[in-house]
């Protein structure tokens, strides 16, 4: 980043690195050291404003600041880094655009802010409003710890732009020229759909620029805001504004608009390019004048690295933590390894983790790499990781990964570039960790998976008894289960309440499942009180319930089922039915039995253990239990009797199928018997809990569930019943 910060005060960047560079909530400077960083120049004294004081402000010193100075002032801190001078060109097209408001008031996050300018601070009063938490980033890059500073808004504008007027002139050179023609060449040379982030990585790789790749984000996300990098529905601030509540920003990665909405095809706006920099370099940096890109070249001119890896001593030559022969290598869906392909091998050592990569070539194709790591955290190893994978990926002289398609870019070769589902087929994923990870074969081409015995393997020998078990258990018409498996063309199907699906547990097994409905349909039920439980699941899950059942019949109907008990209600992410890797093989009308869910106590206020209990939870309702205080002590100490393996609970559950665990026994020769211990278990507490409720609450002891969501305000079994067979209908037609 040059010498510029030399001659700034070191104490002054201490006080910033203490105080202003963390998410975290700390202690404020102290008064002295305060006093000593404004006397030097660096920090600035809290001021007291209002929001209306804030916007006349930033309006006034946009109508005294020429473009030119700040155009200028930015192209002089690309080769200087020096952040004074930077983010002043976007406050400036950002408060030029700014039309003068009045606050429109709206609660995001918790957090009170105008939706026009952004700002957080003296909203209906004076208040006061310590611009170091601003200044800093005039100072220090934004990083991961910080984050970014969100240039568009009012506060950093303000502080930004107060700062500037203070700042001598400065002029840019023909470094600074080469930068910004060079950042032109590498946006040119983007595929259609590449969005930022593969911009600056491009950019960064190359060191166009010193700093780190957060510097190169934020002077795209200046362009941006310039117009030069904008998209045809998403606009920078040249010619008009976009209201903070407009933005549609939600991640921290995000809030430089509209970089974030940019990608390749939207190319480079030299009208507006002409616009901010013309004035005095319409000619430097014309469209002739861009440097332009090879970002291959560049990867393939990298050294590599030579240095002998510690890992080396953890594997033994010619031996892997899994041996498979060729045949055992047709059962787990894997290609056999041709004595035609060439090998290489490479290591890595992580802390405690100690990785080795074998890569099979075939000319210059990868058609299969073998992953191992092993972990000797504590002296004795402790966890072991074998994965076997197919590929067909293609390579530039066996040191640049090549895209799939045209659409893709060039990648370094990497295993972890290599570990992406754009470039796996099928793979088998060994564990040994004494956990509960089990053997796993998918294929990433079309979402299937293999019916492999769900048994954990704690070393080698029992993975080599494993897998003679599993392959002796195969029946005759398997090799049609393995042609399906690796050739089957990729399904997405539409799920709707009331779906019946099957996992296949083992070559000749099946369990079944109910399927409740997508969670974020079930949100939409009316009644839900605000604020339940249900509203804080993430990703896209499931609500489903299981049939204790293992059967040899794959095409069970839901009469049959019928007569199976159903396990507790969980939720899990939806891939695996969404992707038809766990077929739906029949459908029913919900009954009120089928929707009963579980209850929970404490969500609001942390974990009961520690006395933060306030609300109570069952089904879709919920109750104060602040006048329940015998309730809550009871309920605390019936929740430390929890049995283990035990949860009753059915709103925070781990996003796996690995709920279908519970019913089968881990002897492959006892796999048919239906092993319910859990559920009963579960049944004996979940009654032992349900009793409390109902003696406190004096609940109707035959309806409880309904008798409390009618009592307390929620949805009743028919009520949600009636719910997703009616969304399922809909779905139908």
């Amino acid at each position: 980043m040059g010498n510029w910060l030399d001659g700034v005060d070191k104490n002054s960047i201490k006080i910033f690195k203490k105080y202003y560079t963390s998410y975290k909530t700390v202690e404020k400077p102290t008064k002295e050291e305060l006093e000593k960083g404004i006397q030097a120049g660096v920090l600035v004294e809290s001021e007291n404003l209002t929001h209306d004081e804030m916007i006349k402000t930033v309006k006034e010193l946009a109508d005294k600041i020429p473009m030119e100075d700040a155009a200028k002032g930015f192209l002089y801190s690309l080769s200087t880094g020096d952040l004074r001078y930077r983010t002043a060109l976007a406050s400036l097209v950002w408060a030029k655009a700014l039309p003068m408001h009045a606050l429109e008031s709206k609660i995001l996050y918790r957090k009170e802010e105008c939706q026009i300018c952004g700002c957080i601070h003296g909203l209906h009063q004076a208040e006061e409003v310590d611009f170091n938490q601003y200044g800093v980033f005039h100072y220090l890059l934004p990083g991961n710890n910080r984050g970014k500073a969100d240039l568009g808004r009012a506060e950093y504008v303000y502080n930004d732009l107060k700062f500037f007027v203070t700042l001598p002139k400065v002029e840019p050179t023909n470094a600074d020229y080469d930068i910004l023609n060079s950042i032109m060449g590498v946006v040119s040379s983007m595929k259609s759909h590449n969005k930022a982030t593969a911009l600056i990585s491009a950019i960064h790789k190359q060191k166009i620029m010193e700093g780190s790749a957060n510097g190169v984000h934020q002077v795209l996300g200046i362009l941006s805001m310039c117009n030069i990098l904008q998209t045809e529905t998403k606009k920078g601030y040249l010619h008009e504004f976009t209201n903070s509540g407009e933005r549609e920003l939600t991640k921290d990665n995000a809030l430089y608009y509209p970089l974030a909405y940019w990608n390749g095809k939207c190319g480079i706006d030299r009208t507006a390019m002409a616009e901010v920099f013309g004035s005095f370099a319409k000619e430097k940096l014309s469209e002739e004048k861009k440097i332009a890109s090879d970002l291959s070249a560049a990867i393939i001119a990298a050294e590599p690295r030579k240095k002998k890896s510690k890992a080396q001593q953890y594997f033994k030559e010619d031996e892997y933590l899994v041996d498979l022969t060729n045949e055992q290598r047709y059962y787990y869906g894997l290609s056999a390894i041709s004595e035609k392909w060439d090998k290489e091998i490479s290591y890595a050592a992580v802390y405690h983790a100690y990785k080795r990569v074998t890569l099979f070539f075939e000319g210059d194709v990868i058609k299969k790499f073998i992953f191992e790591e092993v972990n000797d955290s504590s002296g004795d190893q402790h966890y072991a990781m074998y994965e076997e994978c197919d590929l067909d990926a293609h390579t530039k002289g066996r040191k640049v990964l090549l895209p799939k398609t045209a659409r893709g870019n060039e990648k370094p070769l990497s295993p972890s570039n290599l570990m992406n589902p754009t470039y796996m087929c099928s793979h088998l994923t060994v564990t040994f960790a004494g956990g509960t990870t089990r053997v796993c074969a998918f294929n990433s081409s079309n979402d299937q998976e293999l019916p492999l015995p769900p048994v954990v393997p704690r070393n080698k020998k029992e993975f080599e008894e494993y897998t003679e078990k599993y392959i002796a258990s195969c029946p005759k018409d398997y090799d049609q289960t393995l042609e399906e498996y690796l050739h089957k063309k990729r399904e997405v199907v539409d799920i709707k309440p009331g779906d019946i699906f099957r996992v296949r547990v083992t070559p000749t097994l099946y369990t079944y499942f109910l399927l409740l409905g997508r969670v974020k349909d079930i949100w939409k039920c009316p009644g839900i009180p605000d604020g339940h439980p249900i509203y804080h699941q993430m990703t896209k899950p499931i609500a489903y319930r299981q049939y204790a059942v293992l059967t040899d019949n794959a095409n069970m109907t839901p009469e049959e089922l019928e007569t199976y008990p159903l396990l507790m209600a969980e939720v899990t992410m939806d891939n695996w039915v969404y992707w038809a890797t766990y077929p739906i093989v029949a459908h029913k009308t919900l009954s009120l039995s089928d929707v009963e869910f579980g209850f929970l106590a404490g969500w609001h206020s942390g974990s009961i253990l520690r006395g933060g209990v306030d609300k109570l939870y069952w089904g879709l309702a919920e109750c104060e239990l602040k006048c329940f205080t015998e309730l809550v002590k009871e309920y605390k100490a019936w929740r430390e009797r929890n049995p283990e393996d035990v949860s009753p609970f059915n709103f925070v559950t781990c996003l796996d199928m690995n709920t279908v665990n519970a019913i089968w026994d881990k002897d492959l020769t006892k796999l048919k018997i239906p092993n319910t211990e859990i559920y009963e278990k579960q049944q004996k507490y979940f009654e032992e809990g349900k009793q409390l409720i109902i003696k406190h609450l004096k609940l109707d002891p035959e309806n409880a569930f309904d008798d409390f969501a009618t009592k307390y305000g929620g949805v009743t079994r028919k009520q949600f019943a009636d719910f997703l067979n009616d969304m399922a209908q809909k779905k139908t037609k």
